[in-house]
């Protein structure tokens, strides 16, 4: 029988283990309980687990999703140190490094994150989908999850405002430069988190997360439902009666279809369960040489697809990409 890998841990070794992997700040944002969000400090988080059940059993999933991550991460290395190359090791080592990465360049490296999805939608198949799907022309939007603003420099022109809201202050700042460099006024900016938006209720004519949700199937494996389901009300709280809602997620970069992944195939059918109607679209990059393609690429997604990239031989890179939309109620 396999031993429950929480025995002979206390509470206090879990809890430091924690902090000391993540801090407080990125703590209050995977496991959003008051402990971890309002003057924290292990003395207080203790005397809150032990006396809240609820907030413990949460706290001890995230502990458990950090030794799996882990054990993920060096049965990763080992592989790569001793030339295994089976498929599903790859893949497994593939999303870990790369969940890890994109969190790093959040935070890091905004500029190099605004280089990557800058060459992305070469032939602007993304901004005429969603010009089909609903008028931006003086609509009041929404941009959850903004990142660098990519999505209110592509359809915010013609809008009467866009409110971007993103938790990564330097993903915000970049924003701010690149509307700015093209005159935008239109826009308001907000460094918040998805789950608890700082907007009015009933205002946005379109409310649009890009990018976003797909990493709490990762980042949250235990308890990813429920964060979904937090953000995905507070779209609906915001959204005007009648509006529309549109979440937008990769479905495989350097694959010319979508290609499946089965922790965010249950999201999205996750997505459908909730009223969502799913599209996809090709919005492939293109970059100025092979060379640049790789190295961009290399430092968002890993060494195998810089390595995929020089052997295609090729500066357009496919990619796909889903569209989920609903409208709210009347």
């Amino acid at each position: 029988m396999a031993q429950d890998p929480l025995h002979g841990v206390t509470l206090e070794a879990l809890v430091t283990t924690l902090v000391e992997a993540y801090g407080f700040d990125e703590l209050a944002l995977r496991i959003p309980i008051h402990c971890f969000q309002k003057d924290p400090s292990i003395p207080s988080t203790l005397k809150f687990l032990r006396r809240t059940p609820w907030a413990r059993a949460k706290t001890e999933n995230f502990y458990l999703f950090h030794l799996r991550f882990l054990r993920r991460t060096a049965s990763a290395t080992k592989a790569r140190s001793q030339g295994q190359r089976a498929a599903g090791a790859d893949e497994s080592r593939a999303d870990v490094e790369h969940e890890r990465r994109q969190e790093d360049i959040y935070q890091d490296n905004a500029d190099g994150y605004d280089a990557l999805i800058s060459a992305e939608d070469v032939d602007g198949e993304l901004t005429r989908f969603l010009s089909e799907l609903v008028s931006f022309d003086d609509a009041v939007v929404a941009d959850i999850g903004a990142g660098t603003g990519r999505l209110a420099r592509l359809l915010g022109e013609s809008a009467a405002q866009v409110d971007l809201v993103e938790r990564a202050q330097p993903m915000l700042d970049v924003a701010a430069k690149r509307l700015e460099a093209l005159g935008r006024t239109n826009h308001r900016l907000f460094c918040a988190d998805a789950r608890d938006l700082p907007l009015a209720s009933a205002t946005y004519d379109v409310v649009v997360a890009g990018w976003v949700f797909g990493h709490f199937r990762h980042w949250m494996p235990d308890g990813w439902q429920q964060e979904v389901s937090k953000a995905l009300e507070e779209m609906r709280r915001i959204v005007k009666p009648g509006g529309r809602i549109i979440i937008i997620e990769t479905l495989g970069t350097g694959h010319e279809t979508p290609r499946f992944h089965a922790p965010l195939e249950e999201y999205f059918s996750f997505l459908e369960g909730e009223g969502f109607t799913r599209s996809w679209i090709r919005t492939d990059y293109l970059f100025e040489s092979v060379d640049d393609a790789a190295d961009v690429l290399e430092t968002f997604f890993g060494e195998a697809m810089g390595e995929t990239v020089r052997a295609a031989g090729s500066a357009r890179v496919p990619e796909c990409t889903g569209i989920f939309s609903t409208i709210s109620p009347q």
